[in-house]
């Protein structure tokens, strides 16, 4: 699962630029949070805010549906909350992520690219419409298999959608985007963090990313 991520630029406190916009750091992006996202409109890549927590189509409101943070690549199309979704694919756009191992649900760990540079993982969007002729936009992280660095820690991360691959997985067919929802193999980092700082989502400052020994 990846259930907190972060985006920020370069040496931590600077805005990061994507797609002419500039966006300032957040350090701990919890579900529910409106956080930037591309999608395809049209032909063209557009960055939008939207709310990280796809709501099913049949929710009336949000404090009575649980929002869908993740999905499981592996069986969306047989999941009915996620199926008419597949052919609204987004990149969410991340600097690292966050999780915990499950024999120590309170000890934080950071993962990140080798550069540390930022990257996009693959997601499905929904517009929701809350009230009659208003609607919110909504996304949910595809999550796979774990990267090696990972398989001590939890049996699941993002699908991180390579560099060259990023035009296809946002307008290619649905059978040739779900090629593209694979374990990610080049070289990661990882290490902890303070649990009493990452563990609370109101925390959002760079001590969020400080190396705990």
């Amino acid at each position: 699962m990846c259930g907190r991520y972060n985006l920020y630029g370069e040496q931590g406190h600077k805005p990061v630029t994507i797609l002419d916009h500039e966006i300032a750091p957040i350090f701990n992006i919890a579900p529910t949070q409106f956080v930037p996202i591309i999608t395809l409109d049209d032909t063209e890549q557009r960055l939008h805010k939207a709310r990280w927590g796809l709501m099913p189509v049949w929710a009336s409101d949000v404090h009575h549906t649980k929002p869908y943070f993740n999905a499981r690549a592996e069986n969306l199309e047989h999941n009915k909350v996620f199926g008419s979704s597949v052919s609204r694919r987004c990149l969410v756009p991340m600097s690292g992520f966050y999780e915990w191992p499950k024999d120590d649900r309170r000890q934080p760990w950071y993962f990140q690219l080798e550069d540390s540079g930022l990257f996009y993982c693959g997601g499905l969007w929904r517009d929701w419409e809350y009230a009659p002729g208003k609607t919110m936009r909504t996304f949910t992280i595809l999550t796979t298999q774990p990267h090696a660095i990972l398989d001590t820690i939890h049996d699941r991360m993002p699908v991180i959608i390579d560099e060259t691959q990023q035009h296809q997985w946002l307008t290619a067919p649905v059978d040739q985007a779900r090629s593209l929802m694979t374990t990610y193999t080049g070289e990661m980092t990882r290490y902890r963090v303070n649990p009493d700082v990452v563990n609370n989502a109101r925390n959002k400052s760079a001590e969020c990313i400080i190396a705990q020994g």
